[in-house]
């Protein structure tokens, strides 16, 4: 699917494609801010999430026909984005795509907001400022408790 630039294009994810798999999985090892994960899984423990993804809509994002990043849109209206550092001034033009392309699931009370959100790392201070270019809010701090 062609974005907003011209020089970007956004994939949805194959789940039998080798090179979709593999290139999430190199993404995943070299990832600096995880907030979902803290080892690294296996080969086969990765093809199983893919397969098994909870995402709603899961995409590539290429430019000039090489891979950038990645990003996807879950049921509870969460989005996750993960590009090369060096591109993280695309983050507004996959922002601005998942706006134009989709709407929020409704909300539900004490589940899920009405509108997209956005976790980020509190050390991720690029994704952070890649954020408040896009007139986001920020609207809480979330705290582990072990």
């Amino acid at each position: 699917m062609r974005s907003l630039k011209n020089y970007l294009n956004f994939i949805e994810i194959n789940k039998k494609n080798i090179n979709h798999i593999n290139f999430l999985f190199e993404r995943l090892r070299n990832r600096k801010f995880n907030i979902s994960h803290y080892d690294m899984p296996s080969m086969k423990e990765h093809i199983e999430f893919v397969n098994n993804n909870p995402y709603f809509k899961w995409y590539l994002v290429e430019k000039f026909n090489k891979l950038i990043g990645s990003f996807y849109i879950m049921y509870s209206n969460s989005i996750g984005i993960d590009l090369e550092n060096k591109e993280i001034n695309h983050f507004g033009d996959i922002i601005d795509f998942i706006k134009k392309n989709y709407k929020p699931f409704p909300p539900i009370k004490s589940v899920r907001p009405e509108k997209f959100f956005i976790n980020v790392a509190a050390d991720d201070h690029k994704k952070i400022k890649a954020l408040e270019l896009t007139n986001s809010q920020l609207v809480q701090s979330t705290y582990l408790i072990d």
